[in-house]
């Protein structure tokens, strides 16, 4: 299975070495796609150095239309900040293997009031619709690509309003 793995980054020079390290730990295969938002740091270089490739972007859309152009079919999107764990990597893209449209990696229980109206308004459970950690399919990506300022709660909007397969995994942080 080809993936492609997208690390959004905006000044993220301490720790985007390490979330390309776990990514090619866990996945040896994946393509990986350091998109970033003007980091003032160096953060394109150390991400460069670590055999990442580099886009400089303005919006989250651009990220997502240069992983579409890999023509993966499975697509991993990570905070680098994060921390994510080999096993917790590797569970949402075997849900991914299995049917399941896109994973939402949820490093908390704790809904805010923003979420229970998203949830009202898409009779859904999620518990984090924003968050910057997940892996999806070609369905959720098209979805997500049909507004060109998409956002990652909007993502998630669009894949539960097309009544795609939408599941949530628990993951620990090294934040956590």
């Amino acid at each position: 299975m080809a993936i492609t793995a997208v690390i959004l980054t905006h000044n993220h020079e301490l720790c985007v070495a390490k979330a390309i390290c776990q990514i090619k730990e866990s996945l040896p295969d994946a393509d990986i796609l350091v998109a970033d938002t003007f980091s003032e740091d160096n953060t394109i270089k150390v991400a460069e150095a670590f055999g990442a490739r580099t886009l400089i972007i303005q919006h989250f859309s651009e990220a997502l239309q240069k992983a579409k152009e890999t023509n993966a079919g499975t697509y991993l999107l990570l905070d680098p900040s994060a921390g994510i764990s080999k096993n917790d990597l590797a569970l949402m893209i075997d849900a991914i293997s299995n049917n399941v449209d896109m994973v939402i990696g949820v490093t908390s229980a704790k809904q805010n009031l923003a979420t229970r109206i998203f949830n009202k308004k898409f009779s859904s459970s999620t518990t984090d619709p924003g968050s910057p950690i997940r892996a999806f399919n070609d369905k959720v990506l098209e979805s997500a690509l049909g507004s060109p300022q998409t956002s990652l709660t909007e993502m998630t909007a669009s894949a539960l309003a097309q009544k795609l397969r939408v599941q949530e995994c628990s993951i620990r942080t090294s934040e956590q």
